[in-house]
C-alpha cells in the first residue's frame, strides 16, 4: 500500500508551535493592516501639495515664526482668511461657489 506523504502544501499537514527556552511576554496578532489604517487616519489633512519657490518659503517659515504656528497650511488659511473679506461682494460670492463643490 502507497503511504501518504504529509508535505507543506498538504492541508491536512498543520504546524504547531513547540514550546522553548523563551517565553514570550505577550502573544502575536497580525495587526499590520490596523497600523496601516491609523496611518492613513492620522493625516487626512495632507491630501495635497503645492510647490513653492525657496523664497515663498522661506516668507511662509517667517511668518510661522511671528504667529507661532507649527504648519503651513495654517499659515495659508490665514493668509486666505485675512485675503478674502478685501475682495468685492461679487468675488467673494465666486469664492464661495467655486469651494463648495
Amino acid at each position: 500500500m502507497a503511504e501518504k506523504k504529509i508535505g507543506l502544501l498538504n492541508k491536512q499537514n498543520t504546524l504547531e508551535r513547540k514550546e522553548g527556552n523563551i517565553v514570550p511576554k505577550r502573544s502575536f496578532n497580525d495587526s499590520s493592516t490596523d497600523r496601516m489604517a491609523k496611518k492613513k487616519s492620522e493625516f487626512k489633512n495632507q491630501k495635497g501639495s503645492i510647490k513653492v519657490p525657496m523664497s515663498t518659503k522661506n516668507e511662509l517659515a517667517a511668518l510661522k515664526d511671528i504667529t507661532k504656528t507649527k504648519t503651513d497650511y495654517e499659515i495659508i488659511q490665514m493668509l486666505i482668511d485675512s485675503y478674502i473679506p478685501n475682495l468685492d461682494t461679487a468675488k467673494q460670492k465666486r469664492f464661495r461657489l467655486l469651494i463648495e463643490e
